[in-house]
């Protein structure tokens, strides 16, 4: 009988062991799934699906409006030690990921991380993923920049304080040139050159402007960075709560594209109209050939749409001069942008904003 209930309180503890080692399991899983955010990687290929689809789009009507974007921004809260604090910019947010960051390092990889990510889910550059039909086609109208607001980043200052690290320390593009991608020999910027991004960092968490030494081609103190895919430069603005990784695209089509575009829109339209009433057609052709009038309103339409190309392109300059120049401004650009998260900083990029707050 006593043997009985040794097995019995034995079988008992083994139960008991076994059921607080599947809540551990339980909970560290939680605890990776969390620290991954995983519900934000998947976001990102929902999004990076709706770039494909709506670049197909263009190729195949001709606009993009008819795709709508499904890219969420991404909220994440830096915070420091075991349990981690929270962002009062995302007070009673909901889907806010945290990350728990030892020093500034982990703070400069995981925005350079999501430069490049934000890169890659709105294709690369490679995609014409804003679409302003008649200004693109026919220099109608005026073209203006979109973008898509990648991630909101916010700092819990209190507990980034109590584990020592200061935000004025950090420097996004000193660690891009001077760090290697995971599982890489190349520099995050070294990638980004050779992907011809461009790419913009205006925060005041880089209080220092960089530029590379001519000499030993090491990266020095003072100036700026100009290079044949972009330009970089730290400025000291006013401290922001938060910052935002955003990407950019405007295009502005050039004075031949838009008079080839023209020409063969009408040669379809006329030769449609031939094959359905030549006689008329010719009649009509001939007439319009032989008016005074019908000269100069193709004169005075010619040069009004080559004067809003002009206008276009200006614009453009306007807007990628800063990771451009010359030619390449004005035709327009697609670029990622770091700045404040602030109503009157992002306006000065970005005129519409399509994604999901």
């Amino acid at each position: 009988m006593v043997i009985s209930i040794r097995k019995k309180a034995e079988i008992t503890s083994s139960q008991i062991v076994a059921i607080i080692l599947v809540i551990l399991g339980f909970a560290i899983i939680l605890f990776v799934y969390y620290q991954l955010s995983w519900t934000g990687m998947v976001d990102r290929e929902v999004c990076h699906q709706s770039v494909i689809y709506r670049g197909t789009s263009q190729y195949l009507t001709g606009t993009t409006s008819y795709v709508p974007l499904n890219c969420k921004t991404d909220k994440v809260c830096i915070t420091s030690g075991i349990l981690g604090g929270s962002c009062k910019e995302f007070e009673n947010v909901k889907g806010v990921a945290k990350l728990k960051v030892k020093n500034k390092d982990e703070i400069e990889q995981f925005i350079a991380r999501d430069i490049i990510d934000c890169w890659q889910t709105m294709g690369e550059g490679k995609i014409s993923i804003f679409s302003n039909f008649l200004a693109d086609k026919y220099g109608l109208g005026t073209v203006y920049p979109s973008c898509v607001i990648c991630t909101r980043i916010a700092f819990d200052n209190e507990s980034l304080a109590k584990a020592k690290i200061n935000l004025e320390d950090v420097n996004v593009v000193r660690y891009m040139m001077t760090h290697a991608i995971p599982d890489t020999n190349v520099s995050y910027y070294n990638y980004l050159s050779g992907e011809k991004a461009k790419f913009s960092v205006n925060r005041q968490l880089d209080l220092k402007e960089i530029v590379i030494d001519p000499q030993s081609g090491k990266v020095a103190e003072g100036g700026s960075i100009s290079f044949e895919t972009g330009s970089i430069s730290e400025q000291n603005n006013n401290t922001n709560a938060e910052l935002s990784v955003l990407f950019m695209q405007i295009s502005a089509p050039s004075h031949t594209g838009v008079l080839k575009n023209t020409l063969q829109t009408i040669g379809i339209g006329y030769g449609a109209s031939f094959l359905l009433s030549p006689v008329m057609v010719t009649k009509a052709t001939v007439g319009a050939l032989t008016s005074p009038w019908a000269w100069a309103i193709a004169i005075i339409g010619g040069a009004y749409q080559q004067y809003s190309v002009a206008s276009n392109r200006a614009i453009s300059a306007g807007y990628c001069g800063d990771v451009s120049v010359g030619t390449d401004a004005r035709d327009g650009c697609s670029v990622v942008r770091t700045t404040n998260y602030d109503v009157n900083e992002i306006s000065k990029y970005c005129s519409v904003i399509e994604s999901i707050p």
